[in-house]
């Protein structure tokens, strides 16, 4: 499935970024934490550099947002790391817009509470008594490194 990006700046390391929006349904497939690991070392690449999400964060969101229609405008911040990143280098149009196949993987760097509580929501659509096909049409925002390393 193809996925529109308008075109954002380039970072001082080159790499290029990006906004646009994303299905709950698809985000739900794709995303992935590099959750901290203290036994491995400090956050980075070894240790990871998330937290564990945290329930006692996210069901509250999820409830508001399955029980009580709030919409989270908020964009999450994500990264389509170089081994997932295809092209190598997005060609935008004049317009600064360009479409790509949606990638194996989006690692979530900032919003993990929220694509939890959309997550949750989806999972268990009969407890917030929704339609899980029409939720998943449900458009998050992001704004999305391309081919960062971690």
């Amino acid at each position: 499935m193809k996925m529109k990006i308008i075109e954002g700046p380039v970072t001082d390391q080159g790499t290029q970024t990006g906004v646009g929006v994303i299905k709950v349904s698809q985000l739900v497939e794709i995303f992935d934490v590099s959750q901290y690991d203290p036994d491995k070392g400090s956050p980075g690449e070894e240790g990871g550099y998330q937290r564990l999400a945290k329930k006692s964060r996210f069901l509250p969101l999820a409830n508001k947002i399955g029980k009580k229609g709030l919409v989270v405008a908020n964009a999450i911040l994500v990264n389509v790391r170089k081994e997932d990143a295809v092209p190598k280098k997005l060609v935008f149009d004049n317009d600064g817009i360009t479409s790509v196949d949606l990638p194996k993987k989006i690692w979530i760097e900032d919003g993990q509470h929220r694509v939890e509580a959309w997550k949750e929501v989806y999972d268990n659509p009969e407890k917030y008594n929704i339609d899980k096909d029409d939720f998943g049409e449900t458009k998050v925002c992001f704004v999305m490194y391309w081919g960062s390393d971690i």
